[in-house]
């Protein structure tokens, strides 16, 4: 732009820095000579480049394509100095509006601008944001480096009371444990309407099916440090003093309670479905899960782990809790609890007293009370207590008597036995056995009935005289008498 009143091209630079000899330029570099005589709130130059003197009010630093631009307030004219034959390729003077206003302003070394509803963009020439950058094809679009003598945070975000709620930190120093990498702070509502989350992180899988695994937020805490410290890949901490008391057992609504953590897997597929996996490996005592429920409350009840595997459909497989030596995928049936050594000789369930063993199934499933070392069946070191009941009147036995004993001194009545069927088990060929002793004095008998048609002996019915004892025992069609034997007059 020339000069007003004038029909020639003048020279800004001339113009703007009061002396005469011209700038030089370099593709889109201004070169300013004769620096030694640029008087203070004037341009400086820097290592070749065009910089403001940060004292003036009036100076602004711009960048356009790589090139730095400065505007000047020169009175009341602004001037505007283009890129002309023989000047400063590449550079603009850009005039703001009204009088040499202009939206930013130096303090300082600051350079900001002077009204809240400018923003400022890279890229674009719509703003998104305050700050906001339309990135370009496969480039960082957003860097921030550290220098190399850097303890402060790197970035903090804030809120408008310039409280830091979001901190990055490069390095960490010293032993403080208040010292984090990023640390983000706030106040959750003490009332929401809704669950109010802390942090909450969004990830949608591709679309697609995948034999990799896909890791929503991974922690790794890598060697380094030793010793026998508290070493923890991912720690969760519950403080909240809550106040909830419901489990929701057999409900698949969420339980409503305190928790540390809570792993939830709740895809729809044919796959397995896995609240929580854990893994431990390589340490000299490894634990794949570790519950722990220590403290002194009076009356509280503290479960190291709770198991509750409830299944309302149809045909369901269910099981509270599945304890095995498995190497490989175990198959499973509904029960409270299963253990499983699977093809190694440990015992399959030990219950101790204090560090002593007083219950073991051993490998092959011989039962030991009392011992650790069963060589039957069932091997019991100590006394047996097995059921006894009085009677007199007529009575019919159950599966879960053992010994009955008959007072017939005010007369004789009948003992009716339960099915031959009901008292075996037919898959290991067990029967049930009873004893019944008429304990009467008065010579009055106690008639054994069996159920229906069903016989004792051959015989559908038996007399059992005073100070008489029978032992029978079914085997699943019939009673059979393996004992007999009289303490008194026939």
């Amino acid at each position: 732009m020339g000069g007003q009143g004038s029909g020639r091209k003048a020279d800004p630079v001339k113009r703007l820095m009061g002396f005469g000899q011209p700038a030089k330029t370099d593709n889109s570099e201004l070169y300013l000579p004769n620096v030694s005589a640029i008087k203070e709130g004037a341009l400086k130059t820097e290592a070749g480049s065009l910089l403001t003197d940060p004292t003036t009010t009036k100076g602004d630093v711009l960048v356009n394509n790589g090139s730095i631009l400065t505007r000047l307030g020169v009175g009341d004219d602004d001037q505007v100095l283009t890129a002309d034959s023989g000047e400063a390729t590449g550079i603009k003077w850009a005039a703001g509006g009204g009088g040499g206003s202009s939206p930013w302003t130096t303090d300082s070394n600051v350079v900001n601008l002077n009204t809240d509803t400018d923003s400022v963009t890279i890229g674009s020439a719509t703003a998104g944001g305050k700050l906001f950058i339309d990135g370009d094809a496969d480039e960082i679009q957003l860097q921030v480096q550290g220098h190399s003598t850097q303890t402060n945070n790197l970035v903090v975000f804030e809120d408008s009371a310039g409280n830091d709620i979001t901190t990055f930190r490069t390095a960490l120093s010293g032993t403080s444990s208040t010292s984090n990498f990023m640390n983000i702070t706030g106040t959750l509502p003490a009332s929401p309407s809704a669950s109010a989350v802390g942090s909450f992180i969004n990830i949608t899988t591709g679309s697609g099916t995948t034999v990799e695994g896909l890791v929503g937020l991974r922690v790794d805490l890598n060697a380094g440090s030793t010793g026998a410290g508290k070493y923890v890949g991912l720690e969760f901490i519950n403080r909240a003093a809550g106040t909830g008391t419901t489990l929701n057992v057999g409900s698949t609504s969420t339980p409503t309670l305190n928790s540390g953590i809570r792993g939830f897997a709740q895809a729809t597929t044919t796959g397995y479905n896995v609240g929580a996996y854990t893994e431990a490996l390589g340490g000299n005592l490894n634990l794949g899960l570790y519950g722990k429920s220590v403290n002194a409350k009076n009356s509280a009840t503290n479960i190291g782990v709770l198991g509750n595997g409830l299944n309302t459909g149809t045909s369901p497989i269910q099981i509270g809790g599945y304890f095995s030596l498995d190497n490989s995928t175990p198959s499973f049936e509904s029960s409270a609890l299963i253990c499983d050594n699977d093809s190694q000789t440990s015992p399959i369930f030990v219950a101790r007293d204090g560090g002593t063993k007083v219950f073991i199934i051993k490998d092959g499933g011989n039962v030991g009370i009392g011992t650790s070392v069963p060589n039957t069946t069932l091997d019991i070191d100590g006394g047996i207590s097995l059921p006894i009941v009085t009677k007199t009147a007529n009575y019919t036995a159950t599966i879960n008597d053992h010994t009955i004993i008959c007072g017939s001194d005010g007369g004789g009545f009948t003992i009716t036995l339960p099915s031959a069927s009901s008292a075996y088990n037919s898959t290991d060929g067990n029967g049930l056995i009873l004893n019944i002793k008429n304990n009467g004095s008065m010579l009055n008998d106690i008639t054994l009935d069996g159920a229906g048609a069903e016989t004792i002996d051959g015989l559908t019915t038996q007399t059992i005289n005073d100070g008489t004892c029978l032992t029978i025992q079914s085997n699943g069609t019939t009673w059979y008498i393996i004992g007999n034997y009289s303490t008194g007059m026939l």
